[in-house]
């Protein structure tokens, strides 16, 4: 699932000079190693780049921390999504789409960088419109696949389990706004919302 199909790697899809030379933008802009990578399809490098784009700022990812945090506390943990219903939607994601985002990102790592602290900002601040309207556009014509048929499958679990338990969820940040978000999706099924402010 995580592999570029019939034994193909990166460089077998772009080519090796183009390889050799974003490789080397990766190594020096974040300590990427491309070459360790070059069999995971694109999207998933992507997400790794990410990740250590914004370690310096977040040594653990939100979601992990979360996790372990209840795992300590003997909280009963589940996912909102399967792992099966995750592979699925890399499965749907057109490998020619993924190849062309991550030459994106290697054509200008600095415009990426501050589109991942752009949307830090957003989160920090609280403001999830923006934080939406920006995933939306960076999903481009994969949004249906990576935000709305996602944020449906989210509504439902969530209200179906908050029915019968007191239940903290945590979602990522760019499926709550917007119109087929899932914040909008539970209040369709009734249910009243309202932000915790922190200081």
């Amino acid at each position: 699932y995580y592999l570029i199909p019939d034994g193909q790697n990166l460089d077998d899809l772009i080519g090796e000079k183009k390889f050799q030379k974003i490789r080397k933008i990766f190594q020096k802009a974040v300590g990427f190693e491309l070459e360790n990578f070059k069999n995971l399809k694109p999207i998933l490098i992507s997400n790794l780049l990410s990740e250590l784009v914004l370690r310096k700022d977040m040594p653990y990812a939100l979601d992990e921390y979360l996790w372990h945090f209840a795992k300590e506390n003997q909280r009963k943990l589940t996912g909102i999504e399967t792992l099966e219903e995750q592979l699925t939607v890399l499965q749907k994601l057109d490998l020619n789409y993924q190849t062309q985002a991550i030459l994106a990102i290697a054509r200008n790592f600095s415009k990426f960088r501050k589109s991942l602290q752009k949307m830090t900002d957003y989160y920090l601040e609280g403001d999830i419109q923006k934080l939406y309207k920006a995933s939306k556009k960076g999903s481009g014509k994969v949004r249906k696949i990576l935000l709305y048929n996602r944020n449906k499958i989210m509504a439902e679990r969530i209200d179906e389990r908050a029915r019968s338990e007191t239940l903290f969820s945590a979602i990522g940040a760019a499926h709550l706004g917007g119109e087929k978000g899932v914040l909008r999706l539970l209040k369709l099924k009734g249910w009243k919302l309202k932000p915790i402010k922190f200081g």
